[in-house]
């Protein structure tokens, strides 16, 4: 009889112990998760907030305006480019295209988006149209956005898009 409890005893006692570290890591991931929800309402707020901002800043021609609206680090992957990173370097692309466009339009129409912690994605579509040494250009197509949660809100990490139009 005494070997029987001491073998329930030692059966027992690691087996309350893995049960209570169950219990501990369903808690803190219960607690993980909490702290990574984001607030879809208030995210999509934001996105849409961004959207205008994005539009007024491109349709004014306002490259720091645009610049603004990415991180210090952030990648832009346009077709038929290198990745280039920074948010200098992209206002530096944005003044150089301001200086020989005109009359640009575009709207910007986000279809999904999402979150984890303080990273969230956006994808959805464009057109866009402006004037350049005498003629219209035109776009239409899709993008990815990703962005990171700063100090000054919902920022661009990453902006990737592509044409629906053949290439000329």
């Amino acid at each position: 009889m005494r070997v029987a409890r001491l073998a329930l005893v030692v059966v027992l006692v690691p087996c309350l112990g893995l049960i209570s570290c169950a219990d501990q890591a369903g808690e803190e991931a219960q607690t993980m998760e909490m702290s990574m929800a984001v607030d879809l309402e208030a995210l999509g707020a934001a996105i849409a907030e961004m959207n205008v901002a994005w539009t007024a800043a491109f349709q004014g021609g306002d490259a720091a305006a645009l610049a603004a609206l990415y991180t210090d680090d952030a990648a832009r992957m346009a077709p038929n480019e290198e990745t280039v990173r920074g948010r200098a370097v992209i206002e530096q692309i944005f003044t150089e295209m301001f200086a020989t466009t005109s009359a640009r339009t575009i709207d910007i129409n986000t279809t999904d988006y999402g979150a984890g912690g303080n990273v969230a994605y956006a994808i959805g579509t464009y057109s866009f149209s402006y004037e350049m040494e005498g003629a219209t250009k035109t776009d239409e197509g899709k993008f990815l956005t990703v962005s990171e949660l700063t100090d000054d809100g919902w920022r661009i990490t990453a902006h990737s898009w592509s044409s629906n139009l053949p290439l000329e």
